[in-house]
């Protein structure tokens, strides 16, 4: 035990610092034997012990002593250099340069060196006579001692050549080659992270996730320190973007090899990034390239997006879910960033995040994955909700955009298989009806609002045989007109007026399916009056839709005419 706790102590003093700690060794290796030959020589003195050697003995000697050392360190070096030539291969070529600056092994070199100079040269000065007692006695135990202590400091150096083997070892190695003057003196083309990716890549296909993840947290690190440095001179730019550049390369083996649990281990760090940089870095390298999709900010959350999307068609479920939540979670941030600061750049981060959530949403959509587009759908609107509850802080311009694309997400569900089976939400219908009650929402938002509440009801009718969403859809459009009156809103309200026409017209045989008690579904009052105020204006909406029949309308040639046919009947 207590041996191993001398190899951790010499681990721990070469790890703090390797040029202090071989040069302690080798001067304890050169300066003990002379304590220690003083003693013998004292020692043989005092009590007399015959000490005459010949010179036949001592040239032996010390020729086995140069020959023994020689040998050694040949051995050593070759398999240090065997050591750095597999390590190179394992992990990536910048290992050899590191090696270059392996205290061990070139400390064992000059020592060795030393020790044969020393031996040959004490070799050289031994006379043809018997060695006494003097000078040459002494160098006699002297060479004996240090022979021995260069031996002994072959332990010290194949463990830490060994511990230099290790990956995390080659990892911190590597990083502590990336110094700021090297950081500085880096070309644009050059990557001083690719190198560390290699490794990490290695270990992710080996399964070794220890290596993985040591080696993620270090790069992790070592972006954050960069990206918060004040270093004029620190080309950043071309620093980060080979950052995301091997994360997303990295990224799309680990999918390749299905290895989620690395995936996660990315996305976590990326988070861990956004959180921990500082407000005012964030939005850095804008000033430099006049282009926010430069920032720190938007260049993180593509590699999450990228992540979530990719985790979709991979069907991982605790990427995609992750990814989502920490898209939701930084609008929110950005959101409180922009109430704060009051700077517009937030908004097109806002914008950023909610298309890469709804591309999430679409492509839910499209796997038919029916739980995880519930999920997000549910994740949206509340991300909406909390917009439309402080609509008066939030820019007009996020408002539109999230109306916008939700009634894009939903005009797109209506039209996706599932609807083919039946299968209408409600809930998006009531949510387009509540949006375009927005009283600041610009007029063309609310005129998309409209005509897609319309073709959800047409559609319903005439291709899904779903009376009963047509209903409630001129249910809905009666209110909206309603509460447009209400606005003194009369442009809204005659837009609304023609779409209850369109749909009275379009769909044949829907009055008698309304009129029908057993088939009331969410039929209410306001339905009939609705219908009344219809009828009541009926002669100018004849003269409205034909008239906007001449020009680009929202329906085709062949229910222009269906529409034509049915007014000449009536």
């Amino acid at each position: 035990m207590s041996g191993l706790r001398v190899l951790e102590f010499i681990d721990e003093k070469e790890a703090e610092n390797p040029g202090e700690f071989w040069t302690n060794v080798y001067f304890l290796v050169f300066f003990v034997p002379l304590v220690l030959a003083a003693g013998l020589y004292l020692l043989l003195k005092i009590f007399k012990f015959p000490t005459t050697l010949d010179d036949d003995t001592t040239r032996y000697l010390l020729s086995a002593f140069i020959q023994s050392l020689a040998a050694v360190i040949a051995i050593v070096v070759s398999l240090t250099l065997v050591a750095i030539q597999f390590t190179a291969s394992e992990y990536s070529s910048r290992v050899i340069e590191v090696f270059k600056k392996n205290h061990a092994m070139w400390a064992i070199i000059a020592g060795y060196i030393s020790g044969i100079s020393l031996f040959a040269f004490i070799l050289m000065s031994i006379s043809d006579s018997e060695v006494v007692y003097g000078i040459k006695s002494y160098a006699v135990f002297y060479s004996f001692f240090l022979f021995i202590a260069l031996l002994v400091t072959l332990i010290p150096h194949i463990r830490i050549t060994l511990n230099s083997m290790n990956a995390e070892k080659v990892i911190d190695n590597l990083f502590d080659d990336l110094t700021s003057e090297k950081l500085i003196s880096l070309q644009p083309k050059d990557d001083p992270f690719h190198d560390l990716f290699v490794i990490i890549n290695s270990s992710a296909i080996k399964g070794d996730m220890v290596t993985f993840s040591y080696g993620l947290k270090r790069i992790r690190e070592k972006f954050i320190e960069i990206v918060n440095s004040s270093e004029q001179e620190l080309n950043s730019n071309s620093i980060c973007s080979g950052f995301y550049d091997n994360v997303k390369r990295t990224s799309l083996i680990l999918f390749e090899k299905r290895e989620e649990k690395f995936l996660f281990e990315i996305i976590i760090n990326m988070n861990n990034i956004v959180r921990r940089i500082d407000c005012n870095n964030i939005l850095k390298f804008k000033e430099d390239t006049l282009n926010l999709d430069e920032s720190i900010e938007i260049n993180i959350h593509n590699i999450i997006a990228f992540l979530g999307n990719n985790a979709i068609d991979h069907e991982f479920e605790s990427i995609y879910s992750y990814s989502i939540n920490l898209i939701s979670g930084r609008i929110a941030h950005c959101l409180g960033l922009y109430y704060y600061k009051h700077d517009d750049d937030y908004i097109f981060i806002m914008k950023s995040k909610l298309l890469s959530l709804n591309k999430m949403a679409y492509k839910f959509m499209k796997s038919g994955n029916s739980q995880s587009y519930d999920e997000i759908v549910s994740e949206i609107k509340n991300i909406n909700q909390s917009f439309i509850d402080n609509s008066k802080e939030v820019p007009n311009e996020i408002i539109n955009l999230l109306v916008d694309k939700w009634n894009d997400l939903v005009y797109r569900y209506m039209k996706s298989p599932e609807c083919q089976k039946g299968q209408y939400y409600l809930e998006p219908i009531w949510e387009l009806v509540s949006y375009s009650k927005i009283s600041h929402l610009n007029k063309e938002e609310i005129e998309n609002i409209l005509e897609i509440l319309k073709d959800i009801g047409r559609d319903a009718y005439r291709k899904y045989n779903l009376p009963e969403i047509t209903i409630l859809i001129k249910r809905e459009l009666f209110d909206l007109g309603l509460h447009f009156m209400d606005e003194d809103n009369s442009e809204l309200n005659d837009i609304v007026v023609n779409y209850l026409a369109e749909l009275h017209y379009l769909c044949d045989g829907l009055e008698e399916i309304e009129n029908d008690s057993k088939n009331r579904f969410a039929y209410s009052s306001g339905v009939y009056v609705g219908e009344k105020e219809l009828e009541y204006r009926r002669g100018s909406i004849y003269t409205d839709i034909i008239n906007t029949l001449e020009r680009p309308y929202s329906c085709s040639d062949e229910e222009a005419e269906y529409i034509k046919k049915r007014i000449y009947i009536e």
